[in-house]
């Protein structure tokens, strides 16, 4: 992250979760799409036992201090985001 009041933490698992302040749904994206391209070109080989390379699904979600969202729902919907970046393949995104 290139913002010192960026986040990245784990989140559970495999799972990350990274809070980019005063930053639009848009900004997100950007991000994701980032993340994606840097993983695709590193090509991360994965463990022996698995014949595939490491990939990501990433889950975007965007609030505003007027939305009312909650944390607690701003993390359900990206993970809910998360589970159909997953459902349509590798290396993907969905807000």
């Amino acid at each position: 992250m290139k913002r010192s009041e960026d986040i990245v933490t784990r989140y559970g698992g495999e799972e990350f979760l990274i809070l980019l302040p005063h930053t639009l749904a848009e900004g997100g994206i950007e991000v994701a799409a980032r993340l994606i391209e840097g993983m695709t070109d590193t090509a991360i080989p994965p463990p022996q036992e698995v014949n595939e390379f490491v990939t990501l699904s990433i889950g975007v979600t965007s609030s505003s201090p007027v939305s009312g969202l909650t944390p607690q729902s701003l993390t359900d919907e990206a993970d809910a985001a998360l589970y159909r970046a997953k459902s349509g393949g590798r290396n993907r995104y969905a807000i």
